[in-house]
Order: structure tokens, then C-alpha cells, then sequence
């Protein structure tokens, strides 16, 4: 779109990433991970591919990847979230992740 589409990029990075920071104090790390999940719940499989990569080359681990996902299945559910979740673990596949990961569970079913 940067090519098509230059103002429209420079308005939406202009919204992104000076405006809303100079009024937010997340850090980093949690501002991804909320777009992520905005993402997932509206089913924007670009933007979030998008974030995604921006996760991995922010140092969000693969565990904290997979829990924004998990955690939106009971907000938006599994039909929104299955897509998100194949398309994850073919990013982290490609980038040397081995799946599944850890066991995170601190409860039994």
C-alpha cells in the first residue's frame, strides 16, 4: 500500500506512530500485543501478519505470541481465532520455533 497508497500510509503512520504514542505510555511490548489482539478480533489477517512480525522482531517470545491468541477465543471465539492460529504457527515454524511449545497450564481440565 506504501506504493499505491502514499498519503493514505503517511496519515495512518503519522495516527500510529507519533500521535497515539504522544498520548499512551504502554510499553512497547503490550502496545503490539493489544493490536494484535484488535486484530484478531476483527479479523484483519494482513495487519495482524503485520504485528506479528513486528512481535517477533520486538522480543515477544513465542509463549506470550500464543497467548494473545488463546486468550481471545473466549472474547471473540474459535471461528475468529482458528485462522490467526495456523497462520502463527507457520510464522514461528519458519522462524526455527519447534511446536507445540511448553505446557503453560497451571489447572487440569
Amino acid at each position: 500500500a506504501r506504493q499505491t497508497d502514499p498519503e493514505l500510509i503517511e496519515v495512518f503512520d503519522n495516527f500510529a506512530f507519533d500521535e497515539v504514542l504522544q498520548y499512551g505510555n504502554l510499553d512497547r511490548k503490550t502496545r503490539i500485543m493489544v493490536t494484535m489482539a484488535s486484530c484478531i478480533a476483527q479479523h484483519a489477517v494482513g495487519e495482524y501478519k503485520m504485528m506479528l512480525r513486528a512481535a517477533w522482531g520486538n522480543g515477544i517470545s513465542p509463549t506470550e505470541i500464543k497467548e494473545v491468541l488463546y486468550h481471545a477465543v473466549p472474547y471473540v471465539g474459535i471461528a475468529k481465532v482458528i485462522d490467526f492460529i495456523g497462520l502463527t504457527n507457520d510464522f514461528l515454524t519458519a522462524n526455527g520455533v519447534t511446536l507445540p511449545l511448553e505446557p503453560q497450564s497451571t489447572t487440569s481440565p
